[in-house]
């Protein structure tokens, strides 16, 4: 397997400065995104039947991902609307494309881990999404037992820092998001040097459902909705309707 990397380290930039310099060759929409770096990938695809391809690098939607991963290409009209140069003469033609053989969500699931919800019905096609991608509460209690495994399981468990940074952005684009990170940043850095991860991460869910009364009940197949009063009377008509 090769994995393409759209990206380079620059010499005397830290890592988080080189995540956005240079920055990628990113456009509008997603789909723009696909046609002008993922075509080039593709032809990768076709001149090398044999290897198996996957990208890492600006996919940051698990429909972009699926389309990558598809082979998925809209009609050569399309296409040479949307970008100035042309794939090979198959692709220019609208015939479909092998589909690329792994795809590297990053930063999007760092940054919103709920973006991941539906992989297992979009991705790979489950007939369901798990129970703990139902809402943000089902996803923490999810990750609370995992927790708790590992901290039983080990003598020396790794900081409540680094066991509680893959969550920090459970909220994104969420009422409640500034509070949750704020508490569980608190909680880190004056917990005492007994308290464990689980106990921080009860305390930032107990602190939400305190300010945000149902915002970690929002069921994530809803996506995000940052205005609060519109969210608690969407959870009022479902608790109402009669499913």
């Amino acid at each position: 397997m090769l994995l393409v990397v759209l990206s380079f380290q620059w010499q005397g930039v830290d890592p988080k400065k080189n995540r956005s310099v240079p920055p990628f060759r990113r456009s509008e929409t997603d789909y723009v995104l696909l046609v002008e770096w993922g075509c080039r990938v593709f032809e990768l695809c076709d001149a090398f039947p044999d290897l198996c391809f996957s990208i890492n690098g600006g996919v940051n939607t698990l429909d972009l991902a699926k389309q990558l991963l598809s082979g998925e290409w809209r009609k050569a009209e399309d296409k040479a609307a949307a970008r100035p140069h042309s794939c090979d003469n198959e692709a220019a033609e609208g015939v479909h494309l092998g589909g690329l053989h792994g795809v590297m969500i990053g930063r999007a699931a760092m940054n919103d881990p709920c973006c991941l919800a539906q992989a297992d019905k979009l991705i790979y096609g489950a007939s369901a999404n798990p129970e703990s991608a139902h809402c943000r509460r089902s996803l923490l209690m999810a990750y609370t037992d995992y927790l708790e495994r590992y901290e039983a399981r080990v003598d020396e468990p790794k900081s409540p820092f680094v066991l509680l940074k893959p969550i920090l952005g459970v909220l994104s684009g969420m009422p409640g998001q500034r509070h949750f990170r704020h508490t569980l940043d608190t909680k880190i850095r004056r917990s005492a040097p007994d308290e464990t991860a689980v106990e921080a991460l009860h305390q930032a869910i107990d602190a939400v459902d305190h300010e945000f009364p149902g915002v970690l009940d929002y069921p994530l197949s809803m996506g995000k909705n940052p205005r609060y009063e519109e969210l608690r009377s969407s959870l009022e008509q479902q608790l109402r309707s009669p499913d």
